[in-house]
């Protein structure tokens, strides 16, 4: 087997397009900000839930309420604050899946804002309430504002399956995601192994978007190993990009130096496919390989961080994936 190899994270950029506005246009706009987080309260009201229209979310029990009027960013939080509330705060990977299963089926508005922006005009974000952003959904844990004004704030797209963020302009028009403060709390790790199914094996990735299961106490060949991940109602993790690889890895560790996974990719024909029909666009091939298992009967093991090919007759570990969204 090859030699492990050592994995690089390599950020993606994220490009936004702005409009060039005048120095005093920005001036207003990062004052009308500063001014709204000034009178922002973190009290919990007596009764949770108890504005008009807002609803109780499943897992981090947040008092939300989902606005679709377009509007730019100073006016969304005046209109959450006239309610005894404030733009949500996502800080966390939970409150991440929270928001995104409430907005699975919203077609009429694609982007939201929510309560992160850069509050003290030095391209950083904080929440309104001024705590630092430690947790971020940004495209591959990537942000990159040096070509925005300061002032600029932060909505998520609805669209991506994790509601994935974007920093834009704060005068943009958006729908927008009030939050009201509830008195209660939520013990994280507890909610994720309830998230998850942690009984049943399964962890969560680092991006929260799968829970991923390695099946270490039996071997099977591959098409009896998918057969077994479909049982528990999942599939066969894809290591579609450096990224999801390297949130795998993370999962795996060490039992990658003594145990080899099946994974969902497989050749039909010569030609490399994740499940039936998606065509392979990256790879980590061990040197020499796939070689000469190009026939339809090839699959992909993952061993020591990188893959290699063989018969889809032999018996292997393997891991399942779950999506949370």
């Amino acid at each position: 087997m090859a030699t492990a190899s050592s994995v690089k994270t390599t950020p993606a950029v994220i490009n936004h397009t702005t409009t060039t506005r005048t120095t005093t246009r920005t001036t207003m706009r990062t004052m009308t900000i500063t001014t709204v987080t000034k009178s922002i309260s973190t009290r919990a009201p007596d009764h949770a839930c108890s504005g008009a229209d807002y609803f109780q979310t499943n897992i981090t029990h947040l008092c939300i309420k989902i606005h679709r009027e377009a509007v730019n960013f100073t006016t969304a939080e005046r209109k959450c604050q006239n309610e005894h509330a404030h733009l949500v705060q996502i800080d966390n990977v939970l409150k991440v899946i929270d928001i995104a299963r409430n907005l699975a089926h919203s077609h009429d508005s694609r982007y939201f804002w929510i309560g992160l922006a850069d509050i003290y005009h030095n391209k950083s974000l904080y929440w309104l309430n001024r705590e630092p952003m430690t947790y971020n959904n940004f495209l591959q844990h990537s942000l990159h504002t040096m070509h925005l004004s300061t002032g600029f704030a932060v909505m998520l797209d609805s669209t991506y399956r994790r509601n994935i963020w974007t920093a834009t302009n704060a005068e943009n028009l958006s729908g927008f995601i009030c939050e009201m403060p509830v008195a209660s709390s939520v013990n994280l790790n507890q909610s994720i192994n309830a998230v998850c199914n942690g009984s049943e094996g399964f962890q969560m990735d680092s991006s929260g978007s799968a829970c991923v299961k390695m099946v270490t106490d039996i071997r099977l060949t591959w098409i009896d190993a998918l057969s077994y991940c479909k049982k528990i109602k999942s599939h066969f993790v894809i290591l579609s990009d450096h990224h999801k690889h390297e949130e795998v890895m993370e999962i795996i560790g060490d039992k990658n130096l003594v145990y080899d996974f099946w994974f969902g990719l497989h050749a039909v024909n010569g030609t490399w496919y994740w499940g039936s029909s998606s065509r392979v666009q990256w790879t980590k091939w061990q040197s020499g390989h796939p070689g000469a298992y190009q026939e339809s009967d090839a699959c992909a093991v993952l061993w020591q961080s990188e893959w290699f090919a063989t018969s889809c007759n032999d018996t292997r570990h393997f891991i399942c994936e779950r999506y949370i969204l």
